[in-house]
């Protein structure tokens, strides 16, 4: 039937336009959502490394200030020089009573050679350490603060170095603080809101010193060029150890410019996921921490913003849909009784009347039809008057001609009469 297929097709038409407008404000907003909050992570993740980096630094800069007091004290006048004998007791007493909460696995004081003297850690005494990088700057003069497998104890171990200087600035000797691990280790934390990322802390070469997953570390961040390989087998740095490359290229062949933080968005084919990883560097120290979160934990974000609205556009089509119908079958529902009558009408009755006074196009459609009934009407009155004239005229005519023949008929009888009697 003609009303009921205007209706589907007003029906499905709008309920298509509706799913199909609202699929793209829905894929529009998944795509606005995940760059809102991928850029939001970006930022977030930056400063929560920044500030993991600061509260790290600040553990360093106890220990800085630390391997100061020590070099300063022992050059004052009260020990009248380096000339110091090995083992020294008055300087052995003074730095064990610097080791407190044992947070240094050995404080030693070297001589100009590279040579240790005086060491909390007797196995380290008469040693030469010359080749150490803390040693070498710390013998030009600067405080220094190095990471490296200890060659004596075969531990890890963060040392802290700086220059003795006589009273006149002679650099004398390097006094050197080896702090155990876990002491910088226990100040990295990976923040409660990333719980689903990792922290790792890594030197200047990108070797991994500590992580929150184990199994990475003395691995470096990516492959390590020849160059850094022969310096850290030069510095014995991590000896014995092999060190093994992650995917993280992009970040090991960035780590020389970083200066506060930097964040890069990488894929990691080792875990397969695209990552998002801040690196900020431990404040001027050759030491950076590298906080590392899912991409797709935010695509997940924005997926269940778009999905709720996928969800609410569905019962948005199915309430119109029930509305259209109903308002679709309101406004039809003359055009059902225009139908009605112009059955009736084409049926022969055109006595029947057109009720509808819809103020609208509908309305208008009925009230040409009425007028049109109207003419018929007059038209059909029209015919039939002038049909009963014609009839009546006929009929005045057949008795006019049945009278004549009559009197024809009569005629002739009267002739014939006539010739018989003759």
């Amino acid at each position: 039937m003609v009303k009921n297929s205007l209706k589907t097709k007003l029906i499905l038409s709008i309920v298509f336009l509706i799913f199909v407008f609202g699929a793209l404000a829905a894929y529009v907003v998944f795509l606005y959502s995940k760059k809102t909050f991928i850029d939001n992570e970006v930022q977030v993740l930056e400063l929560l490394t920044i500030e993991q980096a600061q509260e790290t630094g600040r553990v360093f800069e106890y220990s800085q200030k630390l391997v100061q007091t020590i070099a300063q004290h022992i050059s004052s006048d009260e020990h009248g020089g380096l000339e110091i004998q090995l083992q020294d007791s008055d300087i052995l007493h003074e730095l064990e009573s610097y080791n407190i909460a044992d947070m240094y696995s050995a404080i030693y004081v070297m001589d100009r050679d590279g040579s240790t003297r005086v060491s909390t850690d007797e196995s380290f005494v008469g040693k030469n350490y010359s080749f150490r990088d803390y040693f070498q700057h710390a013998i030009d003069g600067q405080t220094w603060i190095d990471l490296a497998v200890g060659v004596t104890s075969g531990q890890l171990g963060y040392y802290f170095s700086h220059p003795i200087r006589t009273i006149d600035g002679t650099i004398q000797g390097v006094v050197v603080v080896k702090m155990r691990p876990e002491f910088i280790h226990e100040s990295i934390n990976l923040p409660k809101k990333l719980s689903g990322g990792h922290i790792m802390l890594v030197n200047q070469n990108g070797v991994i010193i500590y992580a929150d997953e184990a199994k990475r570390i003395y691995s470096s961040l990516g492959a390590l060029d020849a160059e850094t390989r022969q310096e850290i087998i030069d510095k014995k740095r991590f000896s014995g150890l092999d060190i093994q490359p992650l995917t993280y290229d992009a970040v090991q062949s960035d780590l020389d410019s970083i200066g506060q933080s930097k964040v890069f968005n990488i894929f990691d084919a080792g875990d397969n996921e695209q990552e998002i990883v801040a690196v900020a560097r431990i404040n001027e120290l050759p030491f950076l921490i590298i906080i590392e979160e899912e991409e797709e934990r935010y695509i997940k974000q924005a997926l269940g913003i778009a999905w709720s609205l996928s969800v609410f556009i569905l019962l948005a089509a199915v309430l119109a849909a029930v509305l259209i119908y109903w308002l679709v079958r309101r406004f039809l529902k003359p055009l059902s009784q225009l139908k009605e009558t112009v059955e009736e009408i084409s049926a022969g009755n055109l006595d029947k009347d057109i009720n509808i006074n819809t103020k609208d196009e509908i309305g208008d459609l009925s009230h040409s039809f009425g007028n049109m009934l109207k003419a018929l009407k007059s038209s059909k009155e029209n015919i039939e008057k002038k049909v009963q004239q014609r009839t009546a005229q006929l009929e005045k005519m057949n008795k006019s001609m049945i009278g004549r023949e009559l009197k024809m008929v009569d005629l002739k009888k009267e002739i014939n009469e006539l010739k018989n009697k003759k």
